[in-house]
């Protein structure tokens, strides 16, 4: 099963206000644990499930405690049935420019999905946000799958470089390869349960106009001046060609302006 390149699915951190063209997604997930074959088929082992939040709160809404067990040996699973409103329930008969963006702010850690038997996304790292078009996917009724897949295994490989020294704030220093938080993986920080699942916002999103989309920001500093590189793709209506384009940057220095070289 072939998952799209980062490249293809990966933006800075969308912001945290409601969206222009947002879809409200009902708040009716499940979650349970898997398998090795999957998720479970029978519906008896799935409970309620907040989105944002992880599988220690759904554990602890559906049975008043946290279960004695590691969370990072297991794999998780949410999903989340939700039909098209009305007026958008028919993506093809929607403007030719407008675009349907399934946005993730924040999966922890490890995690897989699938929209509509479709794998879309596949991120390592539960501080990084993706934007996925799923315009070509969407249909009246959805079906929206998530895999959080278990820390064990990766933790169990043996990775290059070594340790030059051993910490003892976490009791496998292979957490240092992995962009997840140490809370609930540190004894010495507190007997709290590690983060697993959607910890931020997943949001339906649809835009039309101008979009862009694939946002990189790099900074650098030379000698004594900052520069800075950005990057982006640009849906335009009906593929109208960009003449121009110009970044604003605000900060303690005060406004800055430049045009930016297009191509392709």
């Amino acid at each position: 099963m072939a998952w799209p390149s980062s490249s293809e699915s990966t933006v800075l951190a969308p912001s945290r206000r409601p969206a222009a063209g947002e879809v409200p997604l009902p708040d009716t997930w499940t979650m349970a644990r898997g398998t090795r074959d999957g998720a479970p088929q029978d519906d008896d082992a799935w409970v309620a499930a907040q989105v944002p939040g992880t599988v220690a709160g759904a554990l602890r809404a559906a049975g008043g405690a946290i279960p004695d067990i590691d969370l990072d040996a297991e794999d998780w699973w949410y999903r989340l049935a939700f039909t098209m409103p009305q007026g958008t329930d028919d993506p093809s008969r929607s403007p030719a420019s407008e675009r349907s963006l399934l946005c993730f702010d924040g999966l922890a850690t490890i995690a897989d999905v699938w929209l509509n038997g479709h794998a879309i996304l596949h991120g390592e790292s539960m501080w990084q946000a993706h934007a996925v078009d799923v315009t070509e996917i969407l249909a009246p009724n959805n079906r929206l799958e998530l895999r959080f897949r278990a820390l064990a295994p990766s933790l169990a490989r043996q990775r290059r470089p070594r340790q030059r020294w051993r910490t003892r704030l976490v009791p496998d220093g292979n957490l240092r390869w992995l962009r997840t938080m140490l809370l609930g993986r540190a004894p010495g920080l507190g007997p709290l349960p590690a983060a697993v699942g959607p910890w931020r916002p997943i949001r339906l999103v649809r835009r039309g106009g101008t979009t862009v989309d694939g946002l990189r920001v790099r900074t650098r500093l030379r000698d004594s001046e900052g520069h800075l590189t950005v990057t982006a793709r640009v849906t335009t209506p009906a593929g109208r060609p960009v003449h121009s384009a110009q970044v604003r940057i605000d900060g303690p220095s005060g406004s800055h302006e430049a045009p930016l070289r297009l191509g392709g």
